[in-house]
């Protein structure tokens, strides 16, 4: 058992503290565990069972049974929901219909916003789609006029194949200074 030690100016005094009830003792622990040591080692199977056995068992059982009775207390101690009243349930009512109400005209909103936002689109596309065919409407006019002129093409004079004129000859002029070694 665990102790607590107190310092006082008498004489030191031990303590003893208390163990809830749902735990098993040293003792109950050591015999659980020779039990389970003799059925390991215990070669042919036990057709009656030992005093040893029999105790272990009505312990679990007791362990088992606390356990139950803790979980009884539990639920006992949660409350029953209230029934709601006839007005509460009608306002309950109200506020599901209002509910849905306000989700149908969102949802109204949204598509009437995309269905707005498609338009814009398409008016730009169909402007952009116009200025692009006028532009080339009008480089289609020009190509026209360029053709119209029938005037002959003259022949390109190709310049003759001369070799190009090399680096002039060096010419050592006088320096202005003179140098003395």
């Amino acid at each position: 058992m665990p102790s607590k030690v107190s310092k006082n100016k008498k004489p030191l005094e031990i303590e003893k503290i208390e163990e809830p009830d749902n735990k098993m003792t040293k003792q109950q622990q050591k015999e659980k565990l020779k039990l389970e040591l003799a059925l390991l080692n215990s070669d042919s199977e036990i057709e009656e069972e030992s005093p040893v056995i029999e105790r272990v068992k009505n312990i679990k059982q007791k362990d088992s049974s606390l356990n139950t009775q803790n979980y009884a207390n539990e639920v006992k101690e949660t409350k029953a929901k209230r029934e709601r009243t006839e007005k509460q349930k009608e306002q309950f009512q109200k506020a599901l219909e209002v509910k849905k109400l306000n989700a149908e005209r969102r949802k109204e909103e949204q598509r009437l916003k995309e269905e707005q936002e498609k338009a814009e689109l398409e008016k730009k596309i169909i402007s952009k789609a116009i200025s692009l065919k006028k532009k080339q409407i009008k480089k289609q006019q020009v190509l026209d006029e360029i053709s119209d002129d029938e005037t002959p093409i003259e022949k390109i004079k190709k310049p003759s194949k001369k070799p190009p004129p090399g680096p002039a000859p060096a010419s050592i002029a006088p320096s202005k200074y003179v140098f003395f070694n």
